[in-house]
């Protein structure tokens, strides 16, 4: 079995694998599973296309070889078939690119966040603001 590896340069939450597919279920029952399964559809990331694949600026990385992470953000640089990211440049002061991520997230998956985070609807953004981060991610499949 051959392995390949792309790498990510992204700004999100690095949550624990299938976290998010729980708190689906622990909200919605049993059709939890299937919309969790759509929404992951429309937002997992190709490893085997150059392009990164997003649902409205948003992208799932999930590590669904060793079950150890599930990413859900924005990506800002994504490298494949065996090449990596030598060199990457942001202004880690850019706040505006940061909210509007995080507005994204809010707008899309905030009732399922606030149940991921433990968190009401009112300090959601707030802690978004305080888990989200800037990361290097290298993703085998």
């Amino acid at each position: 079995m051959s392995t390949a590896i792309n790498q990510y340069i992204f700004y999100g939450l690095n949550l624990p694998y299938g976290i998010l597919k729980k708190a689906f279920i622990k909200l919605y029952g049993e059709s939890g599973e299937d919309m969790y399964e759509k929404l992951r559809d429309q937002h997992s990331d190709n490893g085997y296309k150059k392009e990164v694949c997003e649902h409205m600026g948003l992208t799932i990385i999930s590590d669904g070889m060793n079950g150890k992470y599930e990413f859900l953000g924005k990506v800002y640089e994504k490298e494949t078939d065996g090449h990596y990211i030598s060199f990457f440049s942001m202004r880690m002061n850019n706040e505006k690119l940061n909210e509007m991520t995080i507005d994204v997230l809010v707008g899309l998956w905030g009732e399922i966040l606030q149940e991921v985070l433990q968190v009401d609807k009112d300090n959601l953004k707030k802690e978004l603001e305080k888990k989200c981060e800037l990361c290097l991610l290298t993703h085998y499949h």
